[in-house]
């Protein structure tokens, strides 16, 4: 854990990162370079809303400002790293076993296993997995097997700039592409998550076939070595060479002998990553009673935009509106409707069942990563979002209940007389089923409320305020289910009786069983848990490998401080191995260009403003090529004589 600098005892510090520390346990770690950074400092104050001048500002950056430890490790602590901490036994094996079993991991496996079954010294020499050493306790050491990836995170040094002149002309470069086109440029490495500003060019190299021709003029002896010899039909393959040609110029900075270094990565993925993805499911193919309501709507909130969708039956007038007319094509109305919106995301029908039904459709983010998902807050972003406020027709995977649920109600419409003995049954959310009959006399005990012998106003008010006591009654649903009862007026007035069931949710839809000749309805209508919403899912980041590429081209003349060779050695192209640079392709600076290639890009450049500023000598001298005939020229032959 990271702790505040003691200003007044520590004056540096010096951390190993983890690759470090395995470069220190093995024997090879010999830093060479060192670099200076400020990515910690606050020089203007204005950008945290200070107002301050210069003297002010050195004071708060130099004595007022804490500042914490080194910061080396940028996994989680949890992640995969292998060490083994000080005194704890390490396995050390010689080269030969290493090139045995291809790896420390394989041999340290197989000398595991070994030991595992009861091997002696013996049986462990004859396998050849018998450590060479061991760290042992009390050992110095600390040895990392399976040393963390090099995450690259420490990119912002400080560079050089000039200290006259313009002080506030930060150093930059201009880079332009004399050959090949650079199809984007970006601040930062946004697929990898590094602060190093990215341009992108794509080349490409292929083999044609092309009619035979000599190059009677080569300049270089790639425009030899291009092309194989003609075939039969007088044709030949070519390799038509897409090569990059780039001007970088360092500018607001001192101009030194070498002002930049170039390092070559493969970049080796290791895990695609996945996509953040969530489904909406269509109920209706399982229970043909399960339709979608109109006038509902469903809403995609990707964090910038909100687009919601609304059911209509037939009349469509926007882009967003979804037909539900047809109920076994409403999850293809709504794919459409999707995938034409502005949201940052795709859909995709499931699989049909045998009918032809779609009872899926899967919503997902259009770019691989955590971004979008439901773990995007943590890293700086935003979930996507599902809401709905349709309960029957759709569900939505993993949807958790936002808002207040609605309760389920029922109108009762008092407006015929009833014979005795008829009943009403009533079910409650939580399942009570109580059934109040109809009699000439009320008793609340027995459930029964007075019947209305006609249809007189007086008679439906009686019978009705008898029901609402009977429910309301504590051998009724005693609370379960409240009841209001108001007066309908109409040609002639009559009662209702608006029941509610007192606990929200789609469980209150319960069915009504009458056999009353008043208006009765056959259940609870409107009982719902309320808006769902749901978030994507699943999305991860792709994970990369930098592998650093080696130039081999040359041996070095000074190792470790010690001269190897009085002259530069070149290593013959069948010594390089996939590691290295020229394996893969060349790279030429400076001199080493081919002039007419460089200086004819220049020109071209130049006469666009880009001020291309070569260290070549580009004015061209037309040159007459003169044949020579080594034969002389055709004469007469001689006339031998005697």
């Amino acid at each position: 854990m990271a702790k505040f600098l003691n200003k007044k005892e520590q004056v540096v510090d010096f951390k190993l990162t983890p690759y470090g520390k395995y470069l220190l346990s093995i024997g090879t770690f010999k830093p060479t370079y060192y670099a200076l950074f400020d990515d910690n400092i606050l020089y203007d104050g204005e950008y945290a809303g200070l107002n301050e001048n210069q003297n002010t500002a050195h004071e708060r950056i130099k004595e007022g400002t804490p500042y914490l430890e080194s910061l080396v490790l940028f996994e989680n602590v949890e992640l995969p790293g292998n060490y083994i901490e000080e005194g704890e036994p390490s396995a050390q094996f010689s080269a030969d076993t290493l090139a045995q079993y291809g790896d420390f991991s394989t041999a340290q496996q197989a000398y595991a296993d070994a030991i595992a079954q009861g091997a002696t010294t013996a049986d462990l020499e004859t396998n050849n997995i018998n450590p060479a050493a061991f760290f042992q306790k009390g050992s110095f050491a600390t040895v990392l097997d399976l040393p963390r990836k090099d995450s690259l995170k420490f990119t912002s040094m400080i560079g050089d700039a000039y200290l006259d002149g313009e002080t506030q002309a930060a150093p930059s470069w201009k880079i332009v592409a004399l050959q090949g086109d650079i199809e984007e440029s970006t601040q930062k490495d946004m697929e990898n998550d590094l602060d190093i500003p990215q341009v992108n060019i794509e080349l490409n190299y292929a083999k044609k076939v092309v009619p035979y021709n000599i190059d009677t003029n080569p300049t270089n002896v790639r425009d030899i070595n291009d092309r194989v010899s003609t075939f039969l039909n007088d044709e030949m393959i070519q390799l038509v060479m897409d090569d990059a040609l780039i001007y970088a110029d360092e500018v607001n900075t001192q101009l030194l002998t070498e002002n930049f270094e170039i390092d070559v990565f493969e970049i080796v993925e290791e895990f695609p990553g996945a996509v953040a993805s969530s489904s909406i499911m269509y109920n209706y193919c399982a229970d043909n009673s399960l339709t979608i309501t109109e006038n509902n709507t469903l809403s995609i909130n990707d964090g910038l935009n909100n687009v919601t969708f609304v059911f209509k039956d037939g009349s469509t007038s926007v882009a967003t509106d979804v037909d539900i007319s047809d109920a076994d094509l409403v999850l293809q109305n709504l794919q459409s409707a999707i995938n034409n919106s502005t949201a940052e995301v795709s859909a995709s029908l499931g699989s049909a069942d045998s009918a032809g039904c779609y009872s899926s459709l899967i919503v997902s983010k259009l770019q691989v990563g955590r971004i979008g998902g439901a773990s995007a807050q943590a890293f700086g972003g935003k979930s996507t979002t599902i809401t709905t406020n349709e309960t029957t027709g759709i569900t939505l995977a993993n949807a958790q209940t936002i808002g207040t649920p609605s309760a389920a109600t029922a109108n009762l419409f008092i407006n015929a007389a009833d014979d005795a003995d008829k009943t009403i049954t009533l079910v409650s959310t939580d399942g009570t089923s109580k059934t109040y009959t109809a009699k000439d006399t009320e008793s609340l005990a027995d459930n029964h409320f007075l019947r209305a012998p006609d249809t007189t106003t007086a008679s439906l008010e009686q019978s009705a305020t008898s029901l609402k006591a009977c429910i309301e009654g504590t051998a009724g649903h005693n609370g379960k289910i409240t009841v209001v009862q108001s007066t309908v007026v109409a040609q002639q007035s009559y009662p209702r009786l608006r029941l509610t069931q007192a606990t929200a949710g789609p469980d209150g839809n319960k069915s009504i069983t009458s056999n009353m000749d008043a208006n009765i309805p056959s259940t609870f209508t409107g009982g719902d848990s309320g808006p769902s919403q749901t978030i994507l899912r699943g999305g991860m980041d792709k994970r990369v490998t930098f592998i650093r590429k080696y130039f081999e081209k040359e041996t070095p003349q000074v190792v470790n401080g010690m001269l190897q060779s009085p002259t530069p050695i070149v290593n013959s192209p069948q010594s390089y191995t996939t590691s290295s640079v020229e394996y893969y392709f060349d790279i030429l600076v400076d001199s080493e260009i081919e002039q007419r290639v460089a200086c004819k890009s220049a020109e071209a450049f130049n006469k666009q403003s880009y001020y291309i500023d070569l260290d070549f000598d580009c004015e061209e001298t037309e040159q007459d090529f003169v044949y020579a005939d080594i034969y002389g020229r055709v004469t007469d032959p001689e006339i031998c004589q005697t």
